[in-house]
């Protein structure tokens, strides 16, 4: 593998290798190529200074070894993407012609970076109006009937003095999400309130018919790799299993004598720790008759079985998937079943490069691409190549309104 630097090959005796789709690359040896430096302090952090000879920008990398920095035989050797991160260089790997080409983007103009830096300060996200921010979410769909009706509820409960959002648990909201965790094929409709989590309408991709019959997901931007749950296979049976209790819609149970002893266990939890944050029983009776209340007023279906529900949903959800996703999601078969390509999942992460993505575009279906999309909102990539290639793959399938959903978020 070849190693060009600002224009000229680097000659070193420590080669670059590869851990997954990591490249690493010696420490001294790119350094040295621009007259640059970098020191082990005290508490063991390495610290790489870009701009010798003043040393204005110091980048300290903390608990790193065995991550983005390996030292074999007392030699370092730094993962091609951090080392990009904290020199301000363009790094391209071409596994093709056998070459690691890096730029250093500092040598032309040593201000560069604090104009860069100033720029980033003063970004501010686009404000969208209400109407806007509304027309981003829903796209080509109309809002349902049941979120006017829902609306129409909730005025109603105003007039008895009682919050919609203290009894139900959410608020309506037409606005689009601003979270990157949110896939882009999802209408928000709710809002919890607390940690930006909210419910939307999942339409794979436009593919359902109107929102009515959409699943509904529920989607908690602090959760990790559990950012995204499959809920509910509609809005009616989301708000009926809310009615019967919100614990339904977060856990799943294997059977009545489960939920009933989970009930049990985390009242007498909160009990022994906080017991002001039990409800009373005129709280238990009030929120009993709102509830009956909106079944009745929405005429929610009855739900069999209702303590298995979401668990049981989730596996008639598995069975439909063709090809899983990172958000569990995954792409169901509501594609052409005489499709003549194999539908095959790439593995993506922050490592994807474009060479790789390329070579899987060539063979990929309709539902590998569209899983790699899903991936892609999931995981994030920080590579421009491969946003570019994504954003060709979903103009390709005429993903309008995921593309604009993907646009507006202010993470973007």
């Amino acid at each position: 593998m070849r190693i060009i630097v600002n224009g000229s090959e680097l000659k070193t005796d420590f080669p670059p290798f590869n851990d997954g789709r990591r490249s690493f690359l010696h420490l001294d040896s790119i350094l040295s190529a621009w007259g640059r430096t970098y020191w082990i302090e005290e508490d063991g952090a390495l610290a790489v200074c870009p701009d010798l000879p003043k040393r204005k920008r110091i980048a300290w990398l903390h608990d790193e070894w065995e991550d983005s920095l390996r030292k074999i035989d007392g030699v370092i050797f730094i993962c091609s993407n951090r080392l990009s991160d904290v020199t301000n260089t363009e790094i391209v790997i071409s596994n093709r012609n056998a070459t690691i080409t890096i730029t250093d983007e500092m040598a032309a103009e040593e201000s560069g970076f604090i104009t860069n830096e100033q720029a980033n300060d003063e970004y501010e996200p686009e404000e969208f109006s209400p109407e806007e921010s509304a027309k981003i979410n829903y796209g080509k769909y109309a809002t349902p009937p049941i979120l006017n009706e829902l609306n129409a509820f909730s005025l109603q409960l105003d007039q008895t003095g009682r919050v919609f959002l203290d009894e139900v648990g959410f608020y309506i909201s037409n606005e689009h999400s601003p979270y990157s965790q949110t896939p882009y094929d999802v209408i928000v409709f709710g809002h919890t309130g607390g940690d930006g989590e909210h419910y939307g309408f999942l339409t794979d991709f436009g593919t359902v018919e109107d929102l009515e019959n959409a699943p509904i997901v529920r989607v908690s931007p602090m959760g990790g790799d559990e950012a995204v749950e499959y809920i509910a296979h509609n809005i009616r049976e989301f708000l009926r299993i809310k009615a019967i209790d919100s614990t339904l819609v977060y856990i799943e149970f294997d059977n009545t004598d489960e939920y009933e002893n989970y009930v049990l266990k985390e009242e007498a939890e909160l009990k022994a720790s906080n017991p002001e944050w039990l409800p009373t029983e005129e709280d238990k009776v009030r929120n009993r008759e709102v509830m009956a209340s909106m079944v009745k007023f929405l005429k929610l279906p009855e739900i069999e079985n209702p303590y298995t529900y979401s668990k049981r949903v989730r596996q008639e959800r598995q069975e439909r998937v063709l090809v899983s996703t990172h958000d569990s999601l995954g792409i169901i078969n509501t594609l052409s079943p005489f499709e003549d390509k194999e539908h095959k999942r790439l593995n993506v992460d922050e490592d994807l490069g474009i060479e790789e993505l390329e070579d899987y575009l060539v063979h990929a279906s309709v539902a590998g691409k569209m899983a790699l999309i899903r991936d892609f909102n999931a995981i994030g990539c920080y590579d421009d190549e491969v946003k570019e290639a994504v954003v060709s793959v979903m103009v390709k399938l005429g993903l309008q309104d995921e593309l604009t959903r993907m646009n507006a978020k202010e993470e973007w």
